[in-house]
């Protein structure tokens, strides 16, 4: 009885239980796919290809992350890249990474490549056409192109491009130009960027100054301004101070003089007298109406100024000539009243007389007396009337290579009349002119802090009326002149005081007239903005910048490398079938195969005495032909064709 039959029985008698078959456990079809998958890539890596799938694999992983650290730094200040403590910049890891691509692609490359060298030799598979044969020194041009671009480039001109081990010489020499491509995917651009800085400097001189009420000024610091700014050729408005040089300031109202400038020649009426001998006395006088509403406070005003010429048609040579009788220019100012007018007018200057354009006579040709008439005269006189106003500005600034640009961006002028809130008495000289329904563009919290006093308004009327002042009498009669005239004594005059001068230069267009307007109002606005300068408000405040470089990626290089690894893969792929199609060992570049390959009798023979010299061999028996065979399952041959 057996030991087993023993034991059941023995089990049965003392009524134990039967002991439970173990049963296995259903393994997952997914668990059984991936572990087939496996063992299939194992046995095919781990056999011939392993190092080549495994840089193939490794360049793929190096590829991705690249691409994941430029995706994360494109973009970024190149300051902010760290890399741990280690100081490394984002360049360094760039080229780190590429050369682990371009190593991995040649590893690849390469060991293609020295297959080709077997399947070149070999001939498809069982059934086909045997090969041709190939020139026995053909193992040389492809053993040595896996290794330099010299040889590769040997090998393309042997093969001329026709077979799969040209894509591996033409990978192997573009590879030359990975590290170029791959250097130009980082570039840098420089552009400011916003920083904090506390906001007590920043209301400091950073801040730029700015007017909010005008309560009056002594007449010489008005006068004194207004002129340096007639003769400053670059006057701008007054800048801030921008702490690291390069600034932004929002849009900031202030208290300013606004101008403009019209041409009232239509208003003027000329009056033309002859004098008998082709002697001629012009007067021109402007026909501007006063305002009715005459302000005593405006004693100070002038009346239009009649200007006079004299003018002598020389019969003798048929040239004309001609020169003032009284100043060739003169300055007025209107009477107004601003409380008629609605807002704060300072001052309406009346422009009259000859530039210095018209004071030349018409050429004619010598005995013609019809060239020149007497009414051409009538061209060369101007008529002007300027006005000068408190407004409301706004503007914005921002340096530009180092120096603080300003942009005018609006303009209000709308105003109201209003009493002082601090003052019972309802005398009109205790009233402000306020700013009214300023827009949301001036960037004001409250309109009414923006105001004038009514007095002050009236001294500086005052204040310009005086420097209109200054003129130059001159007292000759019209024969005086004529005589003078005749003998040539007398080509031109003085304009009458310095302002008039000023104005009697810039007389030839409206343009250059309401240039010099402005020029007088920038003045004085500075003079106001610095002199009665508002206190410093955070909403005004400058936003700094400070130059940062910017890391940009330009994914455009990228192709050329990505393109290819991409071939190199292919080029792997397709080497591995074919050797699989040609029933051949992926022996690759191993010598050992070679030693072992049996050879023809007759090549052998040839083969003697090459040895002692380099070319021996190959001037022997590297033009033989010859096809690789197999003779039994473990013996190769070198067959002459």
């Amino acid at each position: 009885m057996s030991p087993h039959s023993i034991s059941s029985s023995l089990v049965s008698d003392l009524g134990l239980p039967a002991p439970l078959e173990k049963e296995l456990p259903v393994v997952p079809i997914h668990v059984r796919l991936i572990a087939t998958l496996r063992y299939k890539c194992k046995a095919l890596v781990r056999r011939w290809w392993a190092w080549e799938f495994l840089a193939a694999g490794l360049s793929i992983l190096a590829t991705i992350a690249l691409i994941a650290v430029l995706i994360t730094n494109d973009g970024r200040t190149q300051d902010s890249f760290q890399l741990g403590a280690l100081p490394i910049s984002l360049n360094v890891v760039v080229a780190a990474i590429s050369t682990v691509i371009r190593a991995s692609l040649l590893v690849t490359v390469a060991g293609a490549l020295n297959q080709s060298s077997w399947n070149w030799f070999s001939s498809p598979s069982k059934g086909a056409i045997p090969s041709p044969g190939r020139p026995l020194k053909d193992i040389d041009t492809f053993g040595d192109a896996a290794f330099d671009s010299w040889s590769s480039l040997r090998l393309l001109h042997r093969t001329k491009g026709k077979t799969l081990a040209s894509l591996g010489a033409v990978i192997t020499i573009a590879s030359l130009a990975f590290d170029t491509f791959s250097q130009q995917v980082l570039n840098t651009s420089t552009r400011a960027v916003p920083i904090v800085i506390s906001k007590g400097h920043r209301l400091g001189k950073s801040a730029l100054v700015r007017s909010v009420a005008y309560v009056g000024q002594s007449g010489p610091s008005i006068q004194g301004a207004v002129m340096s700014s007639i003769f400053d050729q670059y006057s701008t408005l007054d800048s801030g101070h921008c702490a690291t040089g390069e600034c932004h300031w929002p849009t900031t109202p202030t208290l300013a003089m606004c101008s403009s400038c019209t041409d009232v020649k239509s208003q003027a009426r000329v009056v033309r007298s002859d004098l008998g001998g082709g002697s001629f006395s012009i007067d021109v006088v402007p026909q501007l109406q006063p305002s009715p509403h005459d302000s005593e406070s405006r004693s100070q005003s002038h009346s239009a100024a009649n200007i006079s010429f004299f003018v002598d048609l020389d019969r003798s040579n048929g040239s004309a000539k001609y020169g003032p009788i009284s100043p060739t220019f003169a300055l007025s100012s209107t009477y107004f009243e601003a409380t008629e007018e609605g807002r704060p007018i300072i001052a309406k200057i009346n422009i009259c007389g000859v530039p210095p354009s018209g004071l030349n006579p018409p050429q004619s040709t010598h005995g013609s007396e019809q060239n020149f008439q007497i009414a051409d005269f009538d061209n060369s006189i101007v008529f002007y009337q300027c006005e000068f106003k408190f407004c409301l500005q706004a503007y914005t600034a921002h340096t530009t290579i180092a120096r603080i640009k300003q942009d005018l961006v609006a303009t209000w002028d709308q105003w109201s009349l209003s009493d002082d809130d601090d003052d019972d008495d309802d005398d009109a000289g205790n009233s402000s002119w306020v700013v009214a329904d300023a827009p949301a563009k001036m960037n004001i919290n409250n309109s009414s802090s923006y105001r004038v006093k009514t007095v002050a308004l009236q001294s500086l009327t005052t204040i310009f009326n005086n420097l209109l002042e200054d003129q130059l009498e001159a007292e000759v009669n019209a024969n005086t002149i004529s005589a003078l005239l005749r003998a040539g004594a007398i080509t031109n005059a003085s304009a009458s005081g310095a302002f008039a001068e000023v104005f009697r230069n810039a007389a030839n267009s409206t343009a250059d007239i309401n240039t010099l307007a402005t020029k007088m109002a920038t003045g004085f606005t500075n003079f106001i903005r610095t002199s009665m300068s508002a206190p410093p408000d955070p909403r005004y405040g400058p936003t700094f910048y400070t130059d940062k470089t910017f890391i940009r990626v330009r994914w455009e290089w990228l192709t050329f490398p990505i393109g290819l690894l991409l071939a190199g893969h292919i080029f792997l792929l397709a080497t591995v079938w074919q050797t699989q199609h040609r029933r051949l060992r992926p022996w690759k570049g191993h010598r050992v195969p070679l030693l072992l390959a049996n050879i023809d009798d007759i090549i052998r023979y040839r083969a003697r005495g090459g040895f002692e010299t380099r070319q021996g061999l190959e001037e022997r028996v590297g033009r033989i032909k010859v096809r690789l065979d197999f003779e039994g399952r473990d013996e190769i041959a070198f067959r002459r064709v």
